[in-house]
This record gives C-alpha cells, structure tokens and sequence, in this order.
C-alpha cells in the first residue's frame, strides 16, 4: 500500500509486536479493575515511549490520539514524547528525531512506539496493545535512581534546565541522559490536520553519566529556541512559556534500559512577578509597592509562595533568586 520512496512503512492492521525481553504481553483496555496488580501506585518507575511518527502517515494521526487519551487518563504512570521524523512530503523533518529512531532503533513502520529505551516495541494503531505494554514495563526491576528537575524560564524562547539524579544503589551507576524538549501542542500537524502532542523539538541533555554510589549528579544548561531549528531551517525562536514540557531519562550504559524518568513543565523564576524571564529592580520595586498586602495578593503582587498575602517570606524569595535570568 506504501509506494514512498523510502522502505519505511506504516502499519494499518495486524499489529506486529516485538517483544525483547518479555514474553507475553496480554491485552487490555483503558479500564482498571481494583484487583489488578498493574496499577500505576505499583511501577517501579516512570516509564519512557519514544514514538517514532511521520506528518504523512494515517495510522500515526490515530495514534497520536489514542496514546494521548492514555496519557491523560491518568491510569498508567509514564512519559511520552512524539518523535515526528518525516514531514508531509517524506523530507526529514527533524535530524535529531531521524538519528534516535532511525539510526539508534532502525524502526522499520511508523509509527512504532518504543518504550524504556527498546525494553519493548510496537508497530502499528493498537490502543488495546498499549496498557499491557506499559504495565510489563513499569513493574520491571531497575537501578534504584531518583531524579528531580526544574526548568525555569528566561525569556526570548530561553529555557534553564536544572537536573538532579540521585544514585541509591551500593555500586557506581553509569548510563546516558536524555532531556527531551516537547511542545505540549505541537507546532506540526498530522496528516489530517490535528496537532501533534509533546512534539518532539530538541534535547537539552544528551550525553554519558557516572554516579558513585550515593551521590547526587547535577546539573545544569541553558537552552535558547533560537539557536536551535528543524531540518526545514524553522527555529524555535517562538516557543511559549505555557506550552513547553521537558522529558528526563536516564538509560543504564549496559542494556539501554530506561532506569528513572521525570518531567517538568516551564516555570517562571520565584521572583520574576513581570514575567520576563528574570528577577530585577522591577520586580523588586513591584513587590515593595504591595508589601503587606494582608490576602488577596496575585503572583504579579508579589505574593510568591501562594499564601494570598505578600509578606518577608515573599521578598526573601525574591532576594533569594535576585539577578538570576540576566
């Protein structure tokens, strides 16, 4: 049915499911019985699906839905990104997303959903096949690793990425991190038109790790939509506060295998009360001028803890982050 160019393929019927280190999935629904054992409280983690899609494919339109209503009924306890590799035409889209789901996978249909770094693999629509695959998933053993992350905003399509992974094993973990920037409504649409979800632009993180045991590894960048484009030479110079998620995940250097995930959406600096990605003199001075305010007070006020008052703890959090963003 496929007569593009390349010998990628889309799936339409027949699922084909490639089981790498399980050996029976099952199927189930959107539905979760009070005595299953498969509940997201019983993951053991996060789990990770990288979706490897294309803006002309028909399958891929439905799957972006079916994999969004999943996501956001809230059974299931894992992150998603949609890594759009090809554009209407069959052009390359994004080189980034080429290189992970092409060269590192070498998927062969789109779309095909890859989850916790090729523990398992679907090809194909198959919304039915989806909790099975997420609860084998997320009730597997991994390294014990905690992570956490804050993403502030600087303003002008900026972004500062502030990770921490936390290694709570008796030996030194070595693995790979990979921070994905997604548009939580994408700026690229499927072949029929509907926004993609957690569109896929650009990592913030991509690169080995070692943790000895029980320290914390941390770190930090700073990422700017406008140094960054897709393979048609559009940047994200117009990427919006409300709109951008990061995806973290750390795989272990041995079997590929996602160990930890986190997500964070973007925030504004505790401080920055004119929204204009850094805390100043304006800020201060807008604070100051509503010091005292005893209830009612709005983050622009300066209310910054969400007490309804402004207060001494509020401008201690603004003189906490003070010049931060400049």
């Amino acid at each position: 049915m496929n007569n593009r160019k390349n010998a990628i393929k889309f799936v339409g019927a027949g699922a084909i499911l490639i089981l790498i280190c399980a050996t029976s999935t099952g199927t189930a629904t959107l539905t979760k019985t009070s005595n299953e054992k498969t509940s997201r409280d019983s993951y053991t983690h996060t789990v990770l699906v990288e979706v490897g899609t294309a803006q002309w494919c028909p399958p891929c339109h439905f799957w972006n839905n079916n994999i969004y209503n999943a996501y956001n009924s809230g059974l299931y306890d894992f992150e998603y990104v949609e890594m759009i590799v090809r554009d209407h035409s069959d052009g390359i889209l994004n080189m980034d997303a080429y290189k992970r789901m092409i060269n590192n996978y070498g998927i062969a249909a789109y779309p095909t959903s890859v989850f916790d770094g090729d523990y398992l693999r679907l090809e194909g629509n198959y919304p039915t096949q989806l909790p099975g695959l997420l609860n084998i998933c997320g009730n597997r053993s991994v390294a014990d690793l905690e992570a956490d992350m804050i993403v502030y905003w600087f303003g002008n399509a900026t972004i500062n990425v502030n990770i921490n992974i936390q290694n709570n094993e008796a030996t030194q973990y070595n693995g790979h991190i990979r921070a994905y920037i997604v548009e939580i409504t994408s700026r690229y649409d499927t072949v029929y038109g509907a926004d993609y979800h957690n569109g896929f632009l650009a990592y913030a993180f991509d690169k080995d790790i070692s943790i000895n045991s029980g320290d914390i590894y941390t770190d930090a960048t700073t990422w700017n939509g406008n140094d960054h484009a897709d393979n048609h030479g559009d940047d994200f110079g117009d990427i919006a506060l409300d709109n951008v998620k990061v995806i973290l995940a750390v795989f272990d250097n041995v079997n590929r295998y996602v160990d930890e995930t986190v997500a964070a959406l973007v925030s504004l600096i505790p401080g920055d009360l004119d929204s204009d990605g850094d805390v100043d003199l304006s800020d201060l001075a807008q604070l100051l001028g509503n010091y005292g305010t005893p209830s009612g007070a709005t983050w622009e006020m300066g209310d910054i803890d969400g007490d309804g008052d402004v207060d001494l703890s509020d401008l201690a959090a603004l003189l906490g982050n003070y010049g931060m963003g400049t």
